[in-house]
Formats: structure tokens, sequence, C-alpha cells
């Protein structure tokens, strides 16, 4: 019986070092994703915050102000699939 004891004993310690190890990755995961969802809440309602910060930059500006107008768009036919006279 002493023997088994001694056998088994480091497999049962080794299961629940195992186990508590993973609560704790699990746990800090978690605590991770709480922080990255507030950080990103609290990024997306704050007013005043300038998302852009070289906008002003002249090679940025550059390209925006010489870039083409959008294509005029042509007006949408809708078609049915039965045909009324005129």
């Amino acid at each position: 019986m002493v023997v088994e004891v001694a056998l088994w004993m480091p497999v049962i310690l080794l299961l629940i070092a195992g186990v508590i190890q993973f609560g704790k990755i699990t746990y800090l995961y978690y605590t991770l994703r709480k922080i990255e969802y507030t950080v990103a809440r609290s990024v997306s309602v704050a007013s005043g915050v300038d998302f852009c910060p070289d906008a002003t930059d002249t090679l940025i500006q550059g390209p925006l102000n010489s870039r083409s107008p959008a294509p005029p768009t042509a007006p949408v036919r809708r078609w049915s699939r039965i045909s009324r006279p005129p």
C-alpha cells in the first residue's frame, strides 16, 4: 500500500499543479481581455481624440488634395420580370 501511494503521489501532485497553473493562465487571459475591451471602449467614446495626428503633414495632404473627384453616378434602372406595356 505504501509503495502504491509513493508511486501515484507525484502523478497526483503534477495533475493538481497543472490545474492550478491552467487556472492562473485562464484568469490572466480574461483579465487582459477585459482591460483591452475597457481601453478600446474608452477610446472609442472619448471626445476630442485625434486619430490622425499626421493629417496636417504636407506629405499626406499632397496626395489627398490631388486626387480626382468621384465619377458621377448613373441612375439605377430597375427591371421587373413582367414587362408592362407603355
